[in-house]
């Protein structure tokens, strides 16, 4: 049997529950049968799916950016960064994770006084339960946390990184490019620190962090992360973690790297992921960085920040 048709008949399998059931964004395993990701570093079927002023709200005129995807039921939701001189996150669905519509507004600035009253952008979301999960970045970069029922119209906003929130100097001017799991009763968080490394902290409620380390430090890989790594995305995939994340080169250009992990703080085994160039029409010509991955019935699927003219929104994916 083919991997395609394999993964198909698994997919009819776990709609009726007798493989695994499905979660926003991931297989839910037992201790039967797990279809995890075949690979992490070979992508393909690159296109472009948001481009700038796609929302046509007048929000994303300038450029898009860092979007943060789940699947919630059968729907692909997106929350991206639009700018139009402000930058704002933004939402959309799609029901191929390729062709979006339904754009809305869904966080404006102004929401923590003196916080995010100049910039809201970088929002990481999961659903837990009936409640959708975000942490975004202010205007200081700064991480903030707030809730939703519907993932558009967001409360309980509330700073749950400042700078320096790791006591140990690593995010002393920054803190920003989050990733969120919930593994359990913990809360992980991947972000960076300073621009230039990936620090880890762990939490009980997703407000207070804490046990803060270094995972990431610019050069783990050697040739495409010398300058910095930033704006990652992980997911548990079985008894791994596995992590994309930007590696920006000597001279400042941005790829995609992927890496693993058995406890989500000691990494290995870096490895180019997605280049740039893989369109060929200029779009993703300079850069590409800031991915969101989920795995799909077994298929790695990506969106990615890539530039060209400007920041645009691709996406692709691994069987």
């Amino acid at each position: 049997m083919e991997r395609g048709d394999f993964i198909k008949q698994s997919a009819k399998l776990t709609g009726i529950g007798l493989i695994a059931s499905q979660i926003p964004g991931c297989l839910k395993y037992n201790d039967l049968f797990y279809l995890g990701l075949y690979n992490g570093t070979t992508w393909s079927n690159h296109q472009l799916v948001v481009a700038k002023s796609s929302s046509g709200l007048g929000l994303d005129t300038n450029y898009v950016d860092n979007p943060s995807v789940i699947k919630d039921g059968s729907t692909f939701k997106m929350w991206y960064g639009g700018d139009n001189g402000t930058r704002r996150i933004l939402y959309c669905e799609s029901s191929d994770g390729k062709n979006w519509s339904n754009f809305k507004l869904s966080i404006n600035t102004n929401n923590l006084s003196g916080f995010d009253n100049i910039s809201t952008t970088d929002a990481i979301v999961i659903k837990e339960g009936s409640t959708y999960k975000m942490w975004y970045a202010g205007n200081a970069l700064q991480i903030i946390y707030c809730e939703s029922s519907n993932g558009v119209n967001w409360n309980n906003y509330q700073v749950v990184l400042n700078i320096g929130a790791s006591g140990l100097g690593w995010d002393s001017a920054s803190c920003y490019g989050s990733t969120v799991i919930k593994e359990d009763s913990t809360y992980k968080m991947w972000y960076t620190g300073n621009g230039i490394q990936i620090l880890y902290c762990e939490s009980q409620n997703g407000i207070n962090w804490y046990n803060f380390r270094l995972a990431v430090g610019s050069g783990a890989q050697g040739t495409y992360d010398t300058n910095a790594s930033s704006s990652c995305t992980v997911i548990k995939d079985g008894s791994m973690y596995k992590m994309w994340y930007a590696g920006k080169d000597a001279i400042n250009t941005t790829r995609i790297l992927y890496c693993i992990s058995s406890d989500g703080i000691t990494w290995k085994n870096h490895q180019l992921a997605v280049g740039i160039n893989n369109i060929g029409t200029g779009i993703d010509s300079l850069h590409s960085s800031a991915p969101s991955v989920i795995n799909d019935y077994g298929i790695a699927k990506m969106w990615y920040r890539a530039q060209g003219a400007s920041w645009q929104i691709l996406y692709a994916e691994s069987k």
